[in-house]
């Protein structure tokens, strides 16, 4: 019984597979009738088909025509054209098969009707092409369906298209019944002859790609056609519409579509946005004759210059009601200026997108518990922005503040008031204003974008703030807040002057930080007694190391108070103190306020104080009121006054440990009324003098000073000198230390070692270096590598602390 079950088995499935038709492939390009472009291997060696009645399955791998009629029959029969490959009916042929078209299989229909033929499986992106209007039928599952006749076809059921509808070649196609396209809408001009899109009745039409009408036309007959829009960031160009009498058409942006509306488009009917439509150009307009309805969760991108406007000039033109939801999204991106428009909603709980980077201008002020963001540039137009929702400025964005209280970070007072608030630092920020402003506390305190200036009656600091770019057309008050200029500082706008300039009228202070050699001009000027005065410096600093380098600046109004000159000099001072450099080398360059002139201006020198010495800088530029002096060590008060009243100019300050003793220098530019110098040494915290040495009295001419300190002890000392007037008067110098001496005798390798006088090893030349803790007699001889003695190279007495190369 097993063994007879187990035959039965077998002999069914035999019978089974006896029953299967077989599957042929094409072998080359060429009619489909003959039977032996077909085979059952795709690249031959097999057989080819007796006839095409036998169920078998034909599988088109290339390009093929027909020249007769086609009938492919049997169980299970069908044709089957690849992707990228094609069949094409070459006659007035109604071929009889099912057929299967697969995505980038394409199917060409010239003549004669199609009824015969059985509709398989079409793939979403497959092409069946009609050429003869009598070829035509809407019961097909089409993937793209491209008609390309000169004539008119009318639908007499619902058509559904997966993929796209393409007109071509002046076929006109008249729709009576729903039409659905899943993919775009394409209308063409072949040979002249420009194909149209023709709606006959109350039907509607869903769409959920693009439609690109750039060459024929839509047209709308004898009632209101609904038209769905589906698509996401698909467009629509549409160049006629024609109605006859009593036709129009509606349009709705069905939620989760987005369009971008690329020519002006009348809508002779209502237009109902759910989704997002989008203008691309200001000259575009979308014109509704019923109503406009922007509805919620619906979005709305705006080019115009108007904007949403009731002046009927802008984007969206409605004749009828116009209604803008305020649980909507607006979005400003237009090419030229924009104002926001008297139909934005002044409530919104959507949100509101300023893109575009020439300007948006608030029409009305808002109140939103949406969100506000800015990636543009945003004019406030003497409006606010309120509510419980949140402002954000991007960076690179711009916003334009005429409110006086500025931007606050919390709190009902300023431009911006939303419960959430966030400025960026690399944003810009604008200050244009007509009465005084203060930048509020909203103002980054780092601000890397542009800080500007806009205001002739002024903008006051509210916080410290540190500024990379900053444009001045008005003045900048420090108020009672730092002013940090970052390296790498731009100023711009116009030229500096009284009117545009960085004021100090209180306690902040203007600092300029460093990270590198730069030089950095900046036009500031003070406060005081009721008056501006104007000045500018020029900074130039380099040094060996910039470690949290930063220059700050204090402007003081009146005379120095060690400045002892009696009528000519300058009633104001700039006291410059650094840190964080390393060595530094510093030119500047003074231009004071007219203003600031007491006597004779041709009698008054530019001088600089070290907080004990008074260094004449040179005679002030009269002409251009200025004073500069380069290649200085340090920074320093500067001022202007009479060059008697400025004792000693101290050039230089050195010392030099040779044999155990210090040997001191120093020079002076210019002295006025000098007794001398008293040198004193510091040992153990406590200065001693240890010598004095004459002046010469008055003199302009550069003088060169010595002194010998010969009971130099200690591993390291300190001097400096007391400069004494003869009216009893006196200042210091700055300090210098002298190192110890070596603790024992040091012999250092030879460099560059190995060398040699007969080869370019070395270029024939070597360096010993020794040091030495007291003097003594050296004696030093050359060796080769085999211990002879080559030369001798030094033979005598060497002083302590000397080094020999």
């Amino acid at each position: 019984m097993k063994k007879f079950s187990y035959l039965g088995v077998v002999l069914l499935f035999s019978v089974l597979c006896f029953s299967q038709g077989k599957t042929y492939y094409s072998q080359a390009d060429g009619s489909v009738n003959n039977l032996s472009n077909w085979n059952t291997s795709p690249s031959g060696g097999g057989t080819s088909p007796t006839n095409f009645s036998s169920g078998d399955i034909f599988e088109i791998n290339h390009i093929m025509t027909a020249n007769a009629q086609w009938v492919v029959s049997g169980t299970g029969s069908k044709v089957v054209i690849k992707a990228n490959k094609s069949f094409t009916s070459s006659g007035s042929y109604d071929h009889a098969l099912k057929l299967d078209i697969e995505d980038a299989g394409t199917y060409i229909h010239t003549s004669g009707s199609s009824s015969s033929l059985i509709n398989g499986t079409f793939g979403t992106s497959s092409n069946f092409q009609i050429n003869d209007p009598s070829g035509f039928r809407e019961a097909r599952p089409y993937g793209n369906l491209i008609l390309m006749f000169d004539g008119m076809v009318t639908t007499s059921s619902a058509l559904t298209v997966s993929g796209d509808l393409i007109l071509k070649g002046g076929a006109d196609l008249t729709v009576a019944y729903t039409l659905t396209v899943m993919g775009d809408i394409f209308t063409g001009v072949t040979s002249g002859l420009a194909s149209n899109l023709i709606f006959s009745g109350a039907q509607t039409f869903n769409l959920y790609g693009s439609f690109d009408a750039s060459y024929g036309a839509i047209g709308f007959r004898n009632a209101t056609t609904t038209i769905n829009l589906f698509g996401n960031n698909n467009y629509i160009v549409i160049n006629s519409v024609s109605y006859n009498s009593g036709a129009a058409f509606s349009l709705h942006l069905q939620t989760g579509s987005q369009y971008r509306l690329l020519t002006n488009l009348g809508v002779g009917g209502s237009t109902t946005v759910d989704g997002r439509l989008i203008f691309e150009s200001a000259s575009l307009a979308l014109s509704s004759t019923t109503s406009f309805a922007l509805n919620a969760g619906g979005g709305l991108k705006i080019a115009s210059n108007e904007g949403i406007s009731s002046s009927k000039t802008g984007n969206i033109r409605c004749y009828g009601s116009a209604t803008f939801s305020s649980e909507a999204d607006y979005e400003y991106s237009g090419s030229g200026s924009q104002n926001t428009g008297d139909l934005l909603p002044s409530s919104l709980s959507g949100n509101l997108i300023i893109s575009n980077a020439n300007s948006v201008t608030l029409t009305n002020s808002i109140n939103t518990t949406g969100a506000v963001t800015v990636s543009g540039v945003l004019k406030m137009g003497g409006k606010t922005i309120s509510g419980a929702g949140s402002f954000t400025l991007n960076s690179g964005a711009s916003i334009y503040i005429d409110n006086p209280e500025g931007i606050s970070s919390s709190g009902s007072t300023g431009s911006i008031q939303t419960t959430t608030r966030n400025f960026h630092s690399y944003g810009h920020y604008w200050y244009n204003g007509v009465l005084a402003q203060v930048t509020g506390t909203g103002l980054p305190t780092l601000q890397y974008g542009t800080l500007g200036i806009l205001n002739a009656a002024g903008v006051t600091l509210s916080k410290d703030t540190e500024v990379r770019t900053i444009h001045l057309q008005g003045r900048l008050l420090m108020g009672d807040y730092d002013l940090t200029l970052s390296p790498g500082l731009s100023i711009s706008g116009s030229e500096g002057s009284l009117t545009n300039m960085i004021v100090q009228n209180g306690t902040g202070r203007l600092i300029i930080r460093f990270d590198e050699q730069s030089q950095t001009q900046v036009p500031v000027g003070d406060y005081s007694s009721g008056s501006y005065r104007y000045s500018l410096f020029s900074l130039y600093v380099n040094a060996s190391a910039f470690n949290s380098a930063r220059v700050t600046l204090e402007i003081l109004r009146g005379k120095h108070s060690s400045n002892t000159s009696a009528e000519n000099y300058l009633t104001r001072t700039w006291s410059f103190t650094g840190t964080g450099f390393t060595s530094p080398t510093v030119n500047l360059y003074i231009q004071y306020d007219q203003n600031d002139v007491t006597g004779d201006e041709s009698q008054i020198y530019g001088a600089r104080y070290d907080g004990s010495l008074w260094n004449i800088m040179g005679q002030v530029n009269a002409i251009n009121n200025t004073f500069e002096q380069t290649s200085m060590t340090g920074f320093y008060t500067v001022t202007g006054g009479e060059e008697s009243a400025l004792p000693v100019e101290l050039l230089s300050f050195s010392g030099k440990l040779i044999n155990g003793k210090v040997e001191l220098r120093w020079e002076t530019a210019t002295e006025v009324d000098n007794s001398g110098f008293a040198i004193e040494r510091n040992i153990s915290d406590k200065w001693q003098q240890i010598g004095f040495v004459e002046g010469c009295g008055t003199s302009n001419s550069v003088k060169y000073y010595q002194f010998v300190d010969r009971d130099f002890t200690g591993s390291s000392i300190k001097y400096r000198l007391n400069q004494l007037d003869n009216d009893g008067s006196n200042s210091y110098s700055d300090v210098i230390t002298i190192d110890a001496l070596p603790d024992e005798f040091a012999l250092y390798q030879n460099y560059p070692n190995p060398f040699s006088s007969e080869s370019s090893v070395g270029n024939g030349e070597t360096k010993v270096k020794f040091t030495l803790p007291k003097t003594m007699n050296i004696t030093l001889k050359l060796f080769d590598i085999s211990g002879r003695e080559v030369n001798s190279i030094l033979d005598g007495q060497i002083g302590s602390g000397d080094s020999c190369n």
